[in-house]
């Protein structure tokens, strides 16, 4: 039983056991979920039948200058790419390189549980210094 805390803007997948309880007639894809006495609108982590990990903390995504951590402590650093300025390039120290969102999205499903070890520049600008 994990009783992991999640600061608010973590990224998490939940793994909920549960029953279909309705499917929208309206809309197929809707599905109505319940599962145990919490329903779905909120979750404890100290429920031993919800399995939940953290995807990406608060911090993500990286900007530019940003060293982060992966799940196993390397080293990433983010930069943009210099023929292409609005996409973000995060490399890590062993040489992986993953460009723009779908390549960041791709990064934490292969290395993550990303955390922001060094907040660079851009960052320290945005957020009015730390």
């Amino acid at each position: 039983m994990s009783t992991r805390m999640y600061r608010e803007g973590d990224s998490v997948t939940l793994t909920i056991p549960g029953v279909i309880d309705r499917v929208d007639p309206e809309d197929p894809a809707r599905h109505h979920l319940r599962y145990g006495d919490h329903g779905l609108v909120s979750f404890r982590t100290d429920d031993a039948s919800i399995d939940h990990v953290l995807m990406a903390t608060a911090d993500w995504p990286p900007l530019p200058g940003d060293i982060w951590r992966d799940r196993n402590r390397k080293r990433w650093f983010c930069q943009v790419d210099p023929d292409q300025p609005d996409l973000i390039v995060l490399t890590s120290e062993f040489g992986a390189t993953y460009i723009g969102e779908h390549g960041l999205m791709k990064a934490v499903r292969n290395y993550g549980t990303f955390h922001l070890e060094i907040p660079g520049s851009v960052r320290l600008e945005r957020e009015g210094g730390r």
